[in-house]
């Protein structure tokens, strides 16, 4: 079998495939449809300071492009956490890795105060897609230098590696990776949830009103007068769903550069196959 195993932050993982906090509860629940121990890492769902009971159902909706969620954080707690998961995740290969979250630094901190007294913990991955409700609710991922402050204070009582979990609801998410690093992450985190939303036009209108007007608009747009210059008017999306069909008929194209470091890999693991 191939060797997929890598070291991150210092840490030996017996492959690269982690799962992704949040969707993956705490491990075990998990257990009857898979060998947790195939997998490298598991990223357990958010733990706070304090237990959590989450937001009133309904709180998942699925759409036609995907799955809206506002479960609210639910968790047990960091104490319970220690004294009913961690034991049951300290019986596997698998690497532990724990999502952290807070609503103000204090919180952050105080969180991984009580999660440090446990073994069986290899790393922590830091939530700071919450709003700090000690400066107006603003979230800590969407500002440089509350993004600063949580980072630097979890770093200082970290017992554990530091991964910072970036927010996507920003304008520059590269200013913030640097924030987050010069602050003293060991590693980050892409990315948290995006922000969505679902509308039920039928509460409002017939469906069949709605698409005709629909078309309306788009025939609107898309005959509008264009600037110099301008070939196409494209709406929010269509070139994305043709740039997905173009994938999908003729391949991805990569750069030469990356194609060797692809090849080099799968050879580096004894795998038959090569990119053209």
């Amino acid at each position: 079998m191939a060797d997929l195993s890598t070291v991150f932050t210092g840490i030996h993982f017996e492959n690269p495939v982690w799962t992704a906090s949040g969707t993956f509860g705490y491990g075990k629940e998990f257990a009857h449809l898979i060998d947790l121990n195939l997998l490298g890492g598991i990223v357990v769902k958010g733990i706070s300071a304090e237990p959590m009971e989450g937001n009133p159902a309904p709180r998942i909706y699925e759409t036609d492009s995907g799955m809206l969620n506002a479960i609210g954080l639910q968790n047990v707690g960091a104490r319970r956490f220690l004294e009913e998961k961690l034991p049951f995740l300290r019986t596997l290969r698998t690497r532990c890795i724990v999502n952290v979250f807070g609503f103000s630094t204090d919180d952050y901190v105080r969180c991984l105060k009580i999660l440090n007294e446990g073994d069986g913990i290899d790393a922590y991955e830091l939530n700071i897609s919450c709003p700090n409700t000690r400066a107006g609710g603003m979230v800590y991922g969407s500002d440089p230098k509350l993004t600063e402050e949580v980072v630097a204070a979890a770093k200082k009582v970290a017992r554990y590696p530091l991964f910072v979990k970036l927010s996507p609801n920003v304008t520059d998410i590269a200013a913030f990776a640097r924030v987050a690093e010069a602050a003293g992450a060991d590693a980050l985190s892409l990315v948290n949830t995006f922000v969505g939303m679902a509308i039920d036009i039928e509460k409002f209108m017939p469906i069949e009103n709605f698409r005709s007007l629909f078309r309306s608009y788009t025939e609107k747009i898309k005959g509008s007068k264009k600037a110099s210059g301008v070939s196409r008017i494209y709406l929010p999306g269509e070139i994305e769903a043709e740039k997905e069909r173009s994938n999908l008929r003729d391949g991805i194209e990569i750069n030469p550069e990356t194609a060797k470091d692809l090849n080099d890999l799968l050879e580096k693991v004894k795998s038959p196959l090569r990119l053209s």
